[in-house]
């Protein structure tokens, strides 16, 4: 009896730490001074991706391969927080010569409590590549701060690192 109750502690202690465990395994940290200032947390052993966008002050590859960037740009004209993620589709949908095609898009609270919006589109990569994108966007100090993941597989972990965001 006392074995088994050894053994059922042990896995108890065991599941609780997978459960607090960040799902990043070995996460790194980005700190933007700003402003506005925030944070990002993304899998470490990412790669720095060169990006000629002015308004992108980071862009990695991450080992699995999936694209993330955090942008800082004036906040559109006319356009509400709601509809930051919409404004991004167009300019996606420019830049990559493809139809974008909004799935979701919900307001959210960012773990510091920050309102923001998290949007879920697709769109073809180069006429045959499905391709999710999410961004979680946030108005701050005049500025649209967004993050963007373009995934092809693991979506949890984009997910994940999109809403990481942490205004400082």
């Amino acid at each position: 009896m006392r074995k088994l109750s050894s053994v059922i502690c042990v896995a108890l202690v065991l599941a609780l730490g997978i459960i607090v465990l960040p799902t990043f395994s070995n996460a790194a940290e980005f700190k933007y001074a700003g402003p506005p200032a925030f944070t990002v947390i993304y899998p470490d052993g990412s790669a720095k991706i060169k990006t000629d966008a002015p308004e992108q002050v980071f862009a990695m590859k991450m080992p699995d391969g999936v694209t993330i960037q955090v942008s800082v740009a004036d906040i559109p004209e006319g356009v509400a927080l709601k509809d930051a993620g919409e404004a991004y589709s167009k300019g996606l949908a420019e830049s990559q010569k493809s139809e974008v095609e909004i799935i979701s898009n919900e307001e959210i609270e960012l773990e510091d409590g920050t309102k923001a919006y998290f949007t879920e589109m697709e769109w073809i990569h180069q006429g045959s590549t499905l391709i999710t994108t999410f961004v979680v966007s946030v108005y701050k100090d005049g500025k649209w701060v967004y993050t963007a993941a373009h995934p092809w597989a693991d979506m949890d972990e984009a997910i994940e690192f999109v809403k990481s965001l942490v205004m400082n």
